[in-house]
């Protein structure tokens, strides 16, 4: 998911459908289906361009402001299918396009992180899956002037990893979380690439967040920080709404909202009472997985797997005070009493 600030519009591509089960293996729709969310009317419309990339999901996506485009990198379109392609879509016109590329290019790669490096008009790609649930430390830069893809070795690189989140403040990528496949343990450490040296550093000292995957990152600018929210932690439920601030100078963790907190035991496998937890009121859904894309001071989030379902919600994070503005509500996914109910007997029905 991108902003596309000109037309003032969300633009959100492919992603998994399907409905999630509970206790079971989720089921994958994987769709190459394109929606933009306009702001002036609050509402969805489908688009149909020609071309793309076809089904895709876990794709690594970036907006490109100077040429007016979202840019894509991976992904998978099954699970056996990796992707190292690059595609753009002109927002300016609707139109997709592959970006032929030369040099050194990454292996096809699902669950990489992606920023644009506007200052040096690159694209940095980090980690990921590049087959069978298994994080990796591979580090590439593709010059956007020529489409030449360069592999980085730096010292000090992070551990391999998949499902962590990144973000871009002043010269360097931070990087947070994630796991080095399917299964914990989880990441909580927190790392930044000088881009101007191509180097490593670790950053973050004393309490930090709870270990997760399938968290976002947001850039805070003005206040020289990255806002934590969301993802997926090890423990009975798993899914997180807290919001954490970190100072990327100072190296310290601040927690903005706790969000929902347990307060009940699971009765049995995924038998959870309706009051498993209490919730944070005016917050989003626990949820890992989300579309965001920064917007100024602000930040948009959609979607998202959720303990219930998936979601299709749109939300607004003010990044100087923390506070949430609700901006379309979920039409499903959400836990049974966040949707009102007083007759829940569990945390879905």
């Amino acid at each position: 998911m991108v902003f596309d600030a000109p037309r003032n519009r969300l633009v959100i591509y492919g992603g998994n459908t399907a409905a999630s089960e509970r206790c079971a293996v989720p089921p994958s729709v994987v769709v190459d289906e394109m929606w933009a969310f306009h702001f002036d009317c609050s509402n969805w419309e489908q688009l149909t361009p020609s071309g793309g990339p076809g089904v895709l999901t876990r794709q690594a996506t970036v907006y490109d402001a100077s040429r007016e485009r979202m840019l894509m990198f991976g992904g998978r379109s099954s699970a056996s299918s990796y992707l190292n392609a690059v595609f753009a879509f002109d927002l300016a016109t609707d139109t997709w396009s592959e970006v032929t590329t030369t040099g050194a290019t990454p292996p096809p790669t699902a669950e990489a992180v992606a920023q644009l490096d506007a200052a040096r008009d690159r694209l940095i790609v980090f980690g990921g899956d590049p087959g069978g649930f298994v994080g990796s430390d591979g580090l590439y830069a593709l010059d956007l002037a020529t489409s030449t893809w360069s592999e980085i070795t730096a010292t000090g690189t992070p551990s391999p990893r998949l499902y962590h989140a990144s973000a871009i403040l002043g010269d360097d990528l931070i990087v947070y979380g994630g796991a080095s496949g399917f299964n914990p343990p989880y990441f909580n450490d927190t790392y930044a690439f000088d881009l101007t040296t191509d180097t490593w550093r670790t950053i973050a000292t004393g309490p930090a967040p709870q270990p997760r995957f399938g968290m976002e990152l947001m850039a805070d600018a003005a206040r020289g920080r990255v806002l934590m929210a969301f993802g997926h932690d090890d423990t009975d439920l798993g899914n997180r709404n807290d919001v954490w601030a970190l100072d990327v100078a100072g190296g310290t963790w601040t927690e903005v909202h706790t969000g929902d907190t347990p307060n009940n035991p699971a009765t049995g496998m995924c038998m959870f009472p309706a009051d498993f937890t209490t919730l944070e009121e005016g917050t989003p859904e626990r949820r890992y997985a989300v579309g965001v894309a920064g917007a100024g001071d602000h930040a948009y989030l959609f979607g998202g797997k959720a303990d219930c379902g998936y979601l299709n919600d749109v939300w607004s994070l003010d990044l100087a005070t923390g506070g949430w503005t609700l901006v379309r509500a979920s039409t499903g996914g959400e836990v049974c009493l966040r949707t009102g109910r007083l007759d829940c007997t569990t945390l879905c029905f």
